[in-house]
C-alpha cells in the first residue's frame, strides 16, 4: 500500500464515495447520532474572532477557512484515489460516523 515503494513524495487527494458540504456533513452527524444539531454558517468578520486553538485549522488564514467552511463552501470533488489505492471501495461518511460515534 502506501508504505511500498513508488509513493514517496506524492500527494493524494483521499475522499469517499459522495460529495458533501459541511452542513450535510453536520445533519448526517446528527442523524446518525440521534441528537439535534444545526451548522450555522459565519460571516468574515465573525470568523476572525474564533480563538484559534482549533488543531490544525488554528495555522490556517481566517480568508483560506472560509472558502472550506464558509457561506460559500461547496463539497469536494469525489476522487477514486482511496478505492485505487486500497482496492476496496471508501466508506460513506454515514457508515464513518457510525463507525465512531463514540468519539464524538
Amino acid at each position: 500500500m502506501l508504505t511500498e515503494p513508488g509513493h514517496e513524495g506524492k500527494a493524494y487527494i483521499l475522499t469517499g464515495p459522495e460529495a458533501l458540504t459541511p452542513a450535510r456533513q453536520t445533519a448526517l452527524v446528527a442523524d446518525v447520532l440521534g441528537i439535534p444539531a444545526r451548522y450555522e454558517e459565519l460571516s468574515t468578520e465573525e470568523a476572525a474572532e474564533v480563538p484559534r486553538g482549533m488543531g490544525h485549522l488554528h495555522e490556517m488564514p481566517v480568508p483560506s477557512l472560509l472558502e472550506v467552511l464558509g457561506p460559500d463552501a461547496v463539497a469536494l470533488p469525489v476522487s477514486l484515489t482511496s478505492e485505487e489505492l486500497t482496492g476496496r471501495p471508501p466508506r460513506t461518511f454515514r457508515q464513518w460516523v457510525r463507525e465512531n460515534a463514540d468519539r464524538f
